[in-house]
Order: C-alpha cells, then structure tokens, then sequence
C-alpha cells in the first residue's frame, strides 16, 4: 500500500518558500470569495429555507477566511526565494492562475 501522505522534509526547498505560500494562500483567498458569491447567488434564485442555506454559506466560508489569511501571516516568516529559478516558478505559477482564473 503506498502512503499518500505529504512529507514536507522530503520537498524542495523553493516548493515552500514564502512566495509560493503566499499564492497558495491569495488563490484560496480568491477562490473562496468566488465559491461564497455563487453559492449565495443560487440562494438568492430558490424559495423556502433560505437562511439555512445561507447560514451553511458563512460557516463554510468563515474558516476558509481565517486559514487563508493565517497561512499569508505564516508566509512572512519563511525565507524568500530570490533565485532566477525560484522567479521563473513563480511567475509560471501566477500566469497558470490567471489563465485557470480567466476561463
């Protein structure tokens, strides 16, 4: 059986460096805002229990926020990567974010 856990220590330096943390962290940011919009969007279109359906909304959204905003916090003090390699990584990731986040 293969274990499927992450082992940090066996990582890459640069995979955790704060710039890669801090996009993990925006991209959770912005997909969380996303998923909270249309879900209360879609609410807004059904009848009937609308304040459970919100209220589920916020208790989701609530945690995702708080972890989102402790892991940019925790970025800060990581080391930053100011390679050309590490640069080239991540400017690769921001445009594979913005093309994701475009269509």
């Amino acid at each position: 059986m293969v274990d499927s856990r992450l082992d940090l220590n066996q990582m890459p330096s640069e995979a955790l460096s704060a710039a890669t943390i801090k996009g993990y962290a925006f991209g959770a940011l912005i997909m969380t805002f996303f998923g909270s919009f249309w879900a209360l969007t879609t609410i807004g279109l059904s009848a009937g229990q609308q304040i459970w359906l919100i209220m589920a909304v916020v208790i989701v959204t609530i945690p995702l926020v708080y972890f989102a905003i402790t892991l940019l916090r925790a970025a800060r003090q990581l080391p930053k990567n100011s390679s050309p390699e590490g640069r080239a990584r991540g400017l690769a990731m921001r445009r594979g974010f913005a093309i994701v986040g475009g269509i």
